[in-house]
């Protein structure tokens, strides 16, 4: 018995991981524990998939799921914080309406590619309830 990961789901994961190395790749701190921290985050957002499809068993307590969201959220929303500031400041040559449009696109495909995953978390806190 191999796994059995839907095709769309090993795509995801890769891509999750993938982005934990460009971040780590991209951001200007490059100190062992934000390395540690940024591959962290890819391994935890992979494993709810991993969970939820079977290939990993669910954890003993919700409470563990919890604190892996817990630290995507920190280590996203906060550590990298100085990564949003650096990466979108507007280009001399481009317009405010360009540049707004650009904002739009980026968080509307950055919803889209999270739904997935939030879809994933939720799925798993069902099966606590």
């Amino acid at each position: 018995m191999g796994l059995e990961l839907p095709f769309w789901v090993i795509i995801y994961i890769s891509l999750l991981i993938s982005s934990s190395i460009g971040t780590i790749i991209i951001s200007p701190d490059k100190n062992p524990l934000y390395i540690l921290s940024e591959l962290s985050v890819g391994i935890f957002s992979a494993s709810f998939f991993l969970i939820y499809y079977g290939v990993l068993n669910y954890p003993s307590s919700f409470f563990t799921i919890l604190a892996m969201v817990a630290f995507i959220i920190y280590q996203e929303a906060w550590v990298n914080r100085a990564l949003y500031r650096e990466y979108l400041q507007k280009p001399s040559d481009m317009s405010d309406a360009e540049f707004k449009g650009l904002l739009i696109f980026t968080i509307v495909v950055s919803t889209i590619l999270l739904l997935p995953l939030i879809w994933v978390i939720y799925k798993i806190y069902l099966h606590y309830n």
